[in-house]
């Protein structure tokens, strides 16, 4: 009880712990101690008890329902308690006891509504009543507003508030529920009375109020019976709520000015759940035009009409208001057949002229806008020409948040061009014009510097895209570019790098350390475009193997910090630039030899990272093997330290299946490159695999077939050899036994190739080479060679049709959104001098009868919160699918198999067969069936043809 807050905060972290574990088989008593201290006619005690309560209710805030019950009990029994205890405490002005006492509430309901609640009279209105009066309590407005912001009864408000909106986000799934019917009305008159107030300026509210006030007049606009009060109030909220709170204000130019990288970082992070009122009042805009578009959507963009018109602009603050409302709606004002063709005056009118703007603000939402409405198509091409040149223009300012729109700005205006599709919620817009790329290909040099040096200020994921997207459509003007942009690159990741490693430290402040993951995982993602952009420039086929050389040299620096930081988080990235090198050069060269020392090195001292070796190291040394063999095979140290990683990823009880697959991997890379220089290690690699085969205990297909496909490349590399050790170790009956009962798990080409050329193998043995047991079936060999042949087929003509249908179906998708786009017949009606007049343009519309009468909407928040994500990672989702698809182990695996005709190799050991042993071959096609025997003629004859035709 006498303990300082400092003390008590590490004290109660500790009680959560114990209670954790303990609570309640082992601490059975707790609640009664617990009962006491909220019983006691001391302050002290009462609080000792809020603290317990709080971390025993947070023990069981994120469990299953099933694991929930003793919450339920104490939500029963304690909370009418806890209720009178807050009135007292709302009495006695004590504004921190009674946050924690609300706290406690909203992690009791985080999850669910406990089953008592549905005691309305017991458990909502006392606790309902008692938010609204704290919401209602009146505060005295201060002199200075950022200790008012701190004052510790905006932050009781503010947990009053986020109670109340929970309690309707929970109900909101039953409108017709009893408190969607008796208190969400109430609570919204409280609102709306409290935002009367703050609009009139009769009083202050925190930011975090206002946030949360529009939160909850999001979920108002939806249902029925809360939008009959609200539709009333729109226009004044519009106009005194919303516009104000998206101006630019006094708070963003001291930021701007003090720390324009911390500006463009508040303004282009997007938060599910925000506490920025910029964002929320945002949120409320859409949703309003969205779920009620037919009585808030012209009487808004009159509104926005109004507040351009003015003369009187001094500090330019209302226009970046309004032209910042027109961005938030621009995929339901581009949707609109009547107000879309519009947009083209209103840019010449009021965006174009801001792009010289005195305001450095109104120059940054000029390149914002061109963003926002990159699908805009323009009848007058100068008028495109002209805003190109402006937003180029912008990327030249001297002001940083001004250049970061312009890049982006760019960037989408260039993307559209590519003939790429341009998604919005609603439409989609083809560009096959080239004007804006032609026009930058003399300024290509400048645009990726400027980027770059962004990139270098401004840890910002969205930047790095828009290089990417840069490197990708001018990859014919890159060569002469490519090794300074790839130093540039590597400084930033270094950089970058940096920054990662200081985030990584134990710190000591909890909260603290939670900030710093937000920001650790941000500059994580980044770093990983960084490398992505490192790699299309690697892949350029236009690069020569000088340039490729030089290269290699400015990434070393970048695999050496990263496995000396132990940032597991970039291992896949920085070890699949290793593959991209050495694909592109077709060779291994020096310094990639010493970066596979490196990395030896760092799988030997880093114990705790040996998963990520495992999983992501091991694939890019696959071709090691394959282009650097001569290297391998003569270099004892080199083999050593590749049959010392097999061992250990292997053999290492701490991986799992899943772990030591590239491993199985990587045995089949020496094998399949190093035909009969590898005679000694096949032993131990008989020995790895049938560790496992044997064991009985093999989880995974997938494993299970890589180990059995060990046993299959010894086969392949050495039949003689090999089954003379699974003779020695009485595996061979075993093991084909297995092999031939598991053919149809092995299901992709390549596994069918090496079964095949691993049967050809056992084919050409003479008979005396061939274990006894397996004599009497040698001619299943046959058999299973005819029936891989054909599972073969069917499955390069499976992939075939599949990438046929993928083709067909995505020429399926373009025709439809080219009629969608054809159907629209937008008409252009234009004044003389380039105005128009919203106004009597209400109810015209066919759009607008989307959303007729009060009825209850869908909830659709999610949809435009994605929107702003796309808006914000710049189809983020695209290049993270190409990522998936275009960098996956099989694309960087080149195997000798590849460029085998197997059809030739089949018939070639037949006629081997024939001739070293034509009674043994007799023998074999006698035992065959007539199908059989057909199917292997059918082989025979593809055979032939193939070789007529090469």
């Amino acid at each position: 009880m006498t303990a300082p807050n400092a003390v008590k905060i590490h004290l109660a972290a500790s009680l959560h712990k114990i209670l954790s574990v303990d609570f309640p088989d082992q601490w059975p008593g707790f609640m009664q101690e617990l009962e006491k201290c909220l019983m006691s006619d001391q302050i002290r005690g009462i609080h000792v008890g809020l603290i317990g309560l709080h971390e025993l209710v947070k023990v069981f805030q994120w469990k299953s329902a099933e694991n929930r019950e003793p919450l339920y009990n104490i939500v029963a029994i304690v909370f009418p308690v806890i209720q009178t205890i807050c009135l007292k405490l709302f009495e006695l002005e004590a504004a921190d006891m009674l946050k924690l006492a609300l706290k406690i509430y909203h992690s009791s309901i985080q999850m669910d509504l406990p089953p008592c609640f549905e005691d309305q009279m017991t458990h909502l209105v006392p606790w309902c009543s008692l938010f609204i009066k704290i919401i209602e309590k009146p505060i005295n407005v201060p002199n200075d507003t950022e200790d008012f912001e701190k004052y510790v009864w905006w932050g009781t408000k503010k947990w009053a508030y986020r109670c109340l909106n929970l309690l309707v986000e929970k109900y909101s799934a039953q409108p017709d529920s009893s408190f969607m019917k008796n208190f969400t009305p109430n609570i919204l008159t409280t609102y709306l009375q409290q935002l009367d107030v703050w609009m009139k300026k009769e009083c202050y509210m925190s930011d975090k109020c206002l946030a949360l006030s529009a939160n909850f007049l999001c979920e108002a606009v939806k249902h029925k019976i809360t939008w009959k009060i609200m539709k009333g109030h729109v226009d004044t909220l519009v106009s005194q709520f919303i516009f104000p709170l998206v101006c630019f204000s006094s708070k963003d130019e001291l930021i701007w000015t003090e720390n324009p990288v911390d500006y463009v970082h508040k303004k282009s992070e997007l938060f599910e759940e925000s506490n920025v009122p910029q964002q929320n009042v945002t949120l409320l805009l859409v949703d309003l035009i969205r779920s009620r578009k037919n009585q808030t959507f012209m009487t808004t963009l009159n509104f926005v009409n109004s507040v351009l018109g003015r003369e009187s602009a001094e500090n330019g603050r209302d226009k970046d208001g309004a032209l910042y409302m027109i961005g938030a709606l621009a995929p339901y004002i581009l949707e609109s057949k009547s107000i879309s063709p519009m947009m083209e005056p209103f840019f010449g009118n009021h965006v174009l002229p801001e792009f010289k703007s005195k305001f450095p603000f109104l120059r940054a939402r000029a390149c914002e806008l061109v963003r926002y409405f990159n699908d805009l198509e323009f009848s007058n091409e100068q008028n495109l020409s002209h805003i190109y040149l402006q937003v180029l223009d912008c990327l030249r300012d001297e002001e940083l948040p001004v250049q970061v729109q312009a890049a982006l700005a760019l960037q989408h205006m260039i993307r559209n061009e590519s003939g790429a599709y341009y998604y919005t919620i609603h439409l989609i817009y083809i560009y096959p014009s080239s004007l804006v790329k032609e026009a930058t290909v003399p300024h290509f040099s400048f645009v990726i510097q400027t980027i770059i040096s962004l990139m270098n200020q401004v840890d910002m994921d969205m930047l790095v895209t828009a290089l990417e997207e840069f490197v990708e459509t001018f990859s014919e003007q890159l060569p002469p570019f490519s090794v300074e942009l790839c130093k540039q690159l590597s400084d930033t990741y270094l950089h970058l790098l940096e920054e990662i490693n200081a985030q990584q430290q134990p710190e000591k402040n909890g909260n603290l350390l939670a900030v710093n993951e937000e920001i650790f995982n941000s500059k994580i993602v980044t770093a990983m475009s960084v490398i992505e952009t490192i790699q299309q420039l690697i892949s350029d086929p236009r690069n020569s193997p000088d340039m490729l050389s030089q290269i290699e040299l400015v990434i070393i620096p970048i695999i050496q910090r990263t496995t000396k930081n132990k940032v597991y988080a970039l291992y896949n990235e920085i070890f699949e630039i290793i593959a991209f090198c050495i694909l592109a050069l077709q060779q291994v060269s020096q310094p990639m030899w010493s970066i596979f020392e490196l990395c030896y090195k760092a799988f030997k001292e880093d114990d705790e990272g040996l998963q990520y070796y495992a999983t992501q190291m091991v694939p890019s040394f696959y071709n090691f093997i394959t282009l650097g063999k001569d290297v391998f095979v003569e270099n004892e140290q080199v083999k050593h330290m590749i049959f010392d990683i097999i061992d250990v990823c292997m053999g290492n009880e701490d991986l799992n299946e899943n772990d030591r697959t590239p491993s199985c991997r990587l045995i089949e890379s020496v094998l399949l490159n190093c035909s009969g220089q590898m005679d000694n290690y096949v032993p131990s690699f008989l020995n790895l695999a049938f560790r496992y085969i044997l064991g009985g205990n093999i989880e995974s297909i997938d494993f299970k077939v890589h180990c059995l496909e060990i046993v299959i490349n010894c086969i392949y590399y050495n039949p003689r050899l090999t089954l003379g050790f699974l003779e020695e170790n009485n595996w061979t009956q075993g093991f084909f036994s297995l092999w031939f009962s598991t053919l149809s798990s092995f299901s992709s080409v390549h596994d069918k190739k090496l079964i095949i050329v691993a049967l050809c193998a056992l084919l050409k043995l003479p008979v005396a080479q061939i274990p006894t047991c397996l004599q009497p079936t040698w001619p299943q060999i046959l058999v299973g060679l005819s029936d891989v042949f054909k599972d073969l087929s069917e499955s390069i003509e499976g992939d075939s049709d599949s990438e046929l249908a993928d083709d067909e179906d995505e020429d399926d998708e373009e025709e439809e959104e080219e009629e969608e786009i054809e159907n629209r017949d937008l008409v252009i009606e234009e004044d003389i001098d380039g105005d128009y007049d919203v106004e009597n343009d209400s109810g015209s519309d066919d759009d607008l009868s989307e959303r007729e009468g009060d009825e209850d909407v869908e909830d659709e928040d999610a949809e435009y919160l994605e929107y702003l994500a796309q808006e914000a990672t710049a189809n983020e989702t695209d290049v993270i699918e190409e990522r998936d698809t275009a960098h996956t182990d099989e694309n960087l695996y080149q195997s000798p198999l590849d460029c085998l005709n197997l059809y030739e190799h089949f018939e070639q050991s037949l006629k081997e067969l024939q001739h070293y042993n034509a009674e043994f071959y007799d023998y074999l096609m006698k035992n065959l069936s007539e199908e059989d025997q057909n199917n292997v003629v059918g082989i025979l004859s593809v055979a032939e043809k193939s070789r007529i035709e090469n």
